[in-house]
């Protein structure tokens, strides 16, 4: 019966996944951070921050130097092709916002070339797994049918554990 019960467990208990990934190409770092709160979420924005970071130190990168492309892909179906836009905080850091229209694994890939010479061309891809509905996006009726379904699962559950026991303690009789 424990096992029935921690195997429903698994089944409801979100695994939270770190949104940050380095990945480097010819000299340039560029680091994905994810908006909001480490977490993309599926029917609502979330930001895609980009931080560059130059392997040489004798590197300068601005990102108005930088012709910056960003694409995001679900499957073969592009969903973003835009240059990246500039963040207040930083020349090195750039951000896109994109919607995810449903859960699952999506591709993004940064490009950048030089306006001027002061970096080579790079081109970084991450794989960005999309778990999470955006709670302000759902309906009343799609969250109900998730409240009914969670109830009857954890009905299942109690119903199996309660055979469980009548099956391995069966009543009895007294004569």
């Amino acid at each position: 019966m424990l096992a029935v019960v921690a195997a429903g467990l698994c089944l409801v208990v979100p695994v939270e996944v770190s949104a940050h990934q380095l990945a480097t190409n010819n000299g340039m770092s560029v680091i994905l951070h994810v908006n909001p709160n480490d977490t993309p979420v599926a029917g609502g924005v979330s930001g895609l921050e980009f931080y560059f970071i130059p392997v040489s130190a004798n590197t300068v990168f601005k990102l108005s130097d930088c012709h910056c492309q960003v694409r995001v892909k679900d499957g073969s179906k592009t969903l973003v092709d835009a240059p990246l836009g500039g963040m207040t905080s930083g020349q090195s850091q750039g951000v896109a916002n994109v919607t995810f229209p449903r859960l699952g694994v999506y591709a993004v890939m940064v490009t950048g070339t030089s306006k001027s010479g002061q970096f080579a061309s790079f081109s970084t891809s991450y794989e960005l797994r999309v778990d999470v509905w955006d709670s302000s996006s759902v309906s009343a009726s799609v969250k109900l049918e998730r409240i009914v379904i969670l109830a009857v699962a954890v009905l299942s559950l109690v119903g199996v554990g309660i055979w469980q026991w009548r099956v391995y303690h069966p009543r009895t009789k007294v004569t």
